[in-house]
């Protein structure tokens, strides 16, 4: 689609962005405020967060086409407030990118020290950081009817290695929670995930360990390429619970495994579609309550 045709279908939307003061999160952030969306930043990284939201405002020729509020994407009080203020500024939330992430050196499984508070971090922003912000994200979107969450995985998930090892644990999990999400489709709330190998430099890579001499010799993904796929998750209405995959020659739904002939029946699949329309009665009960019981908290 053209940047016309996306400024159509965004305009006057508002997008929240974990992770949006550099890297994807603000090449993401820059593509939604070309397209009119107006855009909250939230980051950990407090001035590095003010000065890409000064020059998306300097960009759009105007002060509040983007503003910034710190967060911690590891607690629950931070991401409340930050969807708070998208919801007081802007009205509400209709697009959320995950896109907060970290490395470490503690990935590798064979490295010291073992510290529980360094190995919980890539956890808890990794995984804790896009279950917790999809959380808050769907209790915004439910009030207003629906919305898009596009969560930040990575081509590590898929591969692995030793020498990332916690890192592409995590990035696997945000595949296999998003995929979970699929159902959320029924109250109009897509959730799909975005995977790449775009370059982006890492505190493991300055040791530089031999599994990045492969990294360099690999076809490289351009940040445009990343940005297109978030943006089809947010235009196309087809995706849902997927997971999609950037290539050098552009992306595709990763395919969902199957399970084997062997486990499965036709009483098995009668009873699955028995069972999806009471989910969906359920979820959609569940998540009146649910979005009652959050806003009158705030």
């Amino acid at each position: 689609m053209t940047l016309k045709d996306d400024t159509i279908l965004m305009s006057n939307r508002v997008a929240v962005v974990t992770g949006g003061s550099k890297g994807i999160g603000l090449a993401v952030s820059t593509a939604l405020v070309a397209r009119e969306v107006k855009v909250v930043i939230g980051d950990v990284l407090t001035e590095q967060g003010q000065e890409a939201v000064n020059d998306l405002n300097q960009t759009a020729g105007y002060n509040e086409a983007a503003i910034f509020q710190y967060c911690d994407v590891r607690r629950y009080d931070d991401l409340k407030k930050l969807f708070e203020l998208a919801e007081t500024r802007f009205g509400g939330v209709d697009i959320a990118a995950m896109c907060a992430s970290v490395g470490s050196n503690l990935d590798g499984i064979f490295q010291d020290p073992m510290e529980d508070e360094a190995e919980r971090s890539i956890l808890d922003v990794n995984i804790g950081g896009v279950i917790k912000g999809n959380r808050v994200a769907v209790m915004h979107m439910f009030k207003r009817g629906g919305g898009c969450i596009i969560n930040t995985a990575s081509m590590a998930g898929l591969m692995g290695d030793t020498a990332f090892a916690s890192y592409a644990s995590t990035k696997r999990a945000v595949m296999g929670w998003t995929q979970s999400l699929e159902q959320l489709r029924t109250v109009n709330i897509r959730v799909n995930a975005e995977t790449n190998t775009a370059r982006r430099r890492s505190s493991i890579e300055e040791s530089r360990h031999p599994c990045f001499n492969v990294k360099d010799a690999s076809p490289q993904i351009s940040m445009h390429l990343v940005v297109e796929a978030f943006l089809a998750c947010i235009t196309n209405h087809e995706y849902a619970g997927e997971t999609l995959m950037v290539t050098p020659s552009g992306f595709l739904a990763y395919p969902q495994a199957e399970l084997p002939e062997s486990c499965v029946s036709e009483s098995m699949v009668q009873a699955l579609l028995d069972y999806y329309p009471k989910a969906s009665e359920m979820n959609k009960q569940q998540l009146m309550s649910a979005t009652q019981l959050y806003f009158s908290k705030l």
